[in-house]
C-alpha cells in the first residue's frame, strides 16, 4: 500500500508535463483511468488502486517467472531436447552467439519454431494457473447431462486437462515437443485454446498471452546460446499449493559456458 501512496503523491506534486515522461506501469494505469468515465474517487482510491498492482505482478510476473522455472526444468531433464534447441538457436539466430545482438527482436525469436514447440509443451504440463474458477451465468446442461445451476462455481482443472489421454494421446504424460510441430511443413501446429487451455479460452482468455510467449522466448533464446543450465537434485522438485504454480522451494540450477564450437 506505501508504493501506492507514494505513487500519488508524487503524481499530485508533479507537473503535467513531467507525468507524460513517468513510463512505470501504474503511472500508465493512471494515465488510462484519468481519461476514463469513472469518478476521480475511484480512480485513486489506494484500495482500487493496491489491488490493481497485485494482479499486475500476480498476472504478469509470477506466472512468467514460474513458467521459466517449469521450462528450464524439463529442458535440463531431457538432454535430446536441449541440444535440438541449442542446435535451432545457433542455425536460426547466430547474432546471439557472436554477440552481435544481445536482446532478440520478435521477429527473430518467431524463427525459433522449435522453442515456441517446447515452451507450448511446458505450459501444457505445467500451466501458470493449474485450475481456474469460473461462475455459470445462467442454468445449463453439459455434454454429459451434468445440469449446473446459475452461479455455481466450476473450476476447471488446467493442469489434470493438460494430461488426458483422450485429448493428448496415450503419450500425455511425455514430454514431447514435437507434438507441436506439422511434420511436412516444420511449422507450429494450430491447437484449439479450448484444447490448449494454459492461457484459458474464449471471452475470459488472456490478454497478455502474446506478450508472456514473447518474454518466455527471449529469456530462453539468450540463455540458452550461452549456458547449460542443470538443476540440482531433479528428484526433489515438486510444485506448490497457490493460485499459481509455482516451484516447491528453491529451484538450485548450476550454469555452465557452452561451448564456442557447439553445433
Amino acid at each position: 500500500m506505501s508504493i501506492v501512496q507514494q505513487v500519488l503523491v508524487n503524481r499530485a506534486l508533479t507537473p503535467e508535463d513531467g507525468k507524460a515522461k513517468n513510463l512505470s506501469m501504474l503511472s500508465l494505469f493512471l494515465d488510462i483511468l484519468a481519461k476514463s468515465p469513472k469518478t476521480k474517487e475511484q480512480q485513486y482510491d489506494p484500495v482500487y488502486l493496491r489491488d490493481v498492482v497485485v494482479n499486475f505482478l500476480v498476472a504478469g510476473r509470477d506466472t512468467t517467472a514460474q513458467a521459466l522455472s517449469w521450462f528450464f526444468y524439463n529442458v535440463s531433464q531431457n538432454p535430446r531436447v536441449e541440444n535440438k534447441l541449442r542446435r535451432e538457436i545457433y542455425k536460426k539466430l547466430p547474432e546471439l552467439i557472436t554477440a552481435e545482438c544481445c536482446v532478440p527482436t520478435l521477429q527473430q525469436v518467431n524463427r525459433l519454431v522449435y522453442l515456441e514447440a517446447v515452451i507450448k509443451e511446458t505450459l501444457r504440463l505445467y500451466p501458470s494457473m493449474p485450475i481456474s474458477p469460473k461462475y455459470a451465468v445462467r442454468d445449463t446442461v453439459l455434454s454429459d447431462g451434468t445440469f449446473v445451476s446459475a452461479g455455481t462455481m466450476v473450476c476447471l482443472p488446467l493442469f489434470a486437462m493438460g494430461r488426458m489421454t483422450h485429448v493428448w494421446g496415450p503419450d500425455a504424460a511425455e514430454f514431447k515437443p514435437e507434438r507441436w510441430i506439422n511434420p511436412s511443413t516444420k511449422t507450429i501446429i494450430s491447437v484449439s485454446a479450448f484444447k490448449f487451455v494454459a492461457f484459458n479460452a474464449g471471452p475470459r482468455m488472456c490478454i497478455g498471452s502474446s506478450l508472456a510467449s514473447l518474454e518466455l522466448k527471449l529469456v530462453a533464446a539468450s540463455l540458452l546460446s550461452r549456458f547449460h543450465i542443470h538443476v540440482e537434485n531433479p528428484d526433489t522438485v515438486s510444485y506448490d499449493f497457490s493460485l499459481t504454480l509455482p516451484v516447491k522451494g528453491p529451484m538450485n540450477v548450476r550454469l555452465a559456458r557452452v561451448s564456442a564450437g557447439f553445433a
